[in-house]
């Protein structure tokens, strides 16, 4: 166990303890001993204080540079730092954290007041409990991301809630859910609140989805047809429809798939052909 600064290190075997003090050195010095002997006042795997307790961050991680290098480029989100460019790609980090959940959500809550970054990769993170709380206010607030991948993410058939609130960002256009366990209803609930979004673009491959019925075409084409609709009747902001899609690595029977298949292929040749009449006409 040593000081540096207002940090308190306590090296357990291979890991390392990093805690931030708010209160005197011998408060944190009992606190780094209940620590090694598990009585401390931290709820496990959290890292939140007791109420009396004098600890105010726990961050468990593998070695010093992947506490050191996650704080600062938190703090660098929030203050909307430049330098750091438009894409961040945060899988290096975790996947070598222990402290998978406690990162995605420290990283879900610097975007939701940052307002430079246009693409995150989040690919081996965890969003499960509390962590999908804050993915959906960060969907909500944050105006400025473009693509968004949460691969591997560990997200859940239980899919509404995050959908819903995908539906209300205005600003995502590609997002990639590979390897996670949506399975067919997950799915279906995001295609159902999909064309609310301005979403064109998702990877659904790996999600366990089995569809032999034609659940998932059933939503895509009510939507491909309230698209049509309102295209026909000129409305300024119509649904979103899918442009790319990814749904490789399922369960989904080949004419289902075909069908998926062929109203997205056919708004992919409609918007290249408007792309290229935009670029001549400018």
């Amino acid at each position: 166990i040593f000081f540096r600064g207002p940090l308190l290190f306590v090296f357990c075997g291979k890991h390392q303890i990093v805690v931030e003090a708010a209160g005197s050195m011998q408060s944190s010095q009992a606190e780094g001993a209940k620590m090694l002997t598990g009585s401390s006042s931290h709820a496990a795997g959290t890292g939140m204080p007791h109420s009396g307790g004098g600890i105010t961050t726990l961050v468990v991680c593998n070695s010093f540079t992947d506490c050191g290098e996650h704080i600062t480029i938190m703090d660098r989100l929030r203050q909307n730092d430049r330098t750091l460019g438009s894409n961040l790609d945060y899988r290096h980090i975790l996947t070598k954290t222990i402290e998978k959940k406690r990162f995605t959500g420290d990283v879900l809550r610097a975007l939701t007041v940052n307002r430079t970054i246009q693409s995150a990769c989040l690919k081996g993170g965890d969003i499960t409990g509390a962590n999908v709380d804050l993915l959906c206010t960060m969907l909500v607030r944050n105006c400025t991301l473009l693509k968004l991948s949460l691969e591997g993410c560990n997200l859940q058939r239980d899919f509404e809630e995050i959908a819903k609130h995908l539906a209300e960002n205005k600003s995502l256009r590609y997002i990639n859910l590979r390897s996670n366990f949506l399975e067919f209803e997950g799915a279906k609930q995001l295609f159902t609140h999909l064309p609310r979004s301005r979403v064109t673009s998702v990877n659904l491959s790996q999600n366990g989805i089995i569809d032999a019925a034609g659940g998932l075409f059933q939503a895509i084409n009510k939507a491909q047809k309230a698209y049509d609709a309102a295209v026909k009747k000129k409305v300024p902001e119509p649904p979103s429809v899918l442009t790319q899609l990814d749904i490789s690595s399922n369960q989904i029977s080949p004419v289902v798939n075909s069908k998926i298949m062929a109203i997205v292929n056919t708004n992919a040749r409609v918007l290249t052909t408007q792309q290229r009449q935009a670029r001549e006409q400018a």
